[in-house]
């Protein structure tokens, strides 16, 4: 009988040994997420900040080397990669982890600024709406929102079925997304500020910038 695909993400495998594919295009993302920042908000010594989807992240180091600020709140419902993330950290008290599934949960956070980078688009429809709401949730008044997911363009498309083809591809249970279907959710709780595309990692991934409703 022919190998059965996989239908989902192994995000132990994933965290424990991320392809050097991988590494470069996170940095390639990571360089215009923090233009992005700068751009559109201050972080300082007394901001608040938290990852949603953030096991091990490498968005952290670069937040880290850029800016200030007061307390990072990790979130991730994946176990390997927080203790991973753990224990490369040792000893910076700024840092929180938590395991929590953010599309079965009441925030009791009020952010300045709340950003996935590679989450939402690993749920249903349905449930994708959920996590978009979420990030609002934790957000204060006034506080920055940053979703960036791969967008379905001809360059995304082909270097997906290149890697299907060949064996390569790991996210299983990843659905390409549109601005429409993201800006529809959350423009229902902020306004947006900014939106691009990161272009030369192939797997094109979009970023928008909301400044969450007063």
């Amino acid at each position: 009988m022919p190998k059965q695909k996989p239908v989902q993400t192994d995000w132990n495998t994933y965290y424990k040994s991320p392809s050097k594919i991988a590494i470069f295009a996170r940095s390639l993302i990571a360089k215009r997420f923090v233009k992005l920042i700068k751009k559109h908000y201050i972080l300082d010594s007394g901001s608040s900040i938290a990852e949603l989807g953030g096991a091990n992240s490498l968005y952290f180091d670069f937040i880290n080397n850029n800016f200030a600020f007061g307390k990072f709140t990790v979130i991730d419902n994946n176990e390997t990669g927080l203790e991973i993330f753990r224990n490369r950290l040792k000893g910076d008290n700024r840092i929180e982890f938590k395991n929590i599934d953010i599309l079965n949960y009441f925030s009791e956070f009020q952010l300045d600024f709340v950003y996935s980078i590679g989450l939402i688009e690993h749920f249903s429809k349905e449930d994708t709406a959920k996590a978009i709401k979420t990030h609002f949730e934790m957000a204060k008044p006034g506080g920055i929102v940053i979703i960036a997911y791969p967008t379905p363009t001809f360059l995304y498309r082909i270097t997906r079925w290149l890697e299907e083809i060949t064996g390569t591809w790991e996210f299983h249970d990843e659905r390409p997304l549109k601005y429409e279907e993201v800006n529809a959710i959350a423009s229902k709780f902020g306004k947006i500020k900014a939106r691009t595309i990161v272009w030369p990692i192939f797997l094109t991934q979009e970023l928008l910038v909301f400044i969450k409703e007063l």
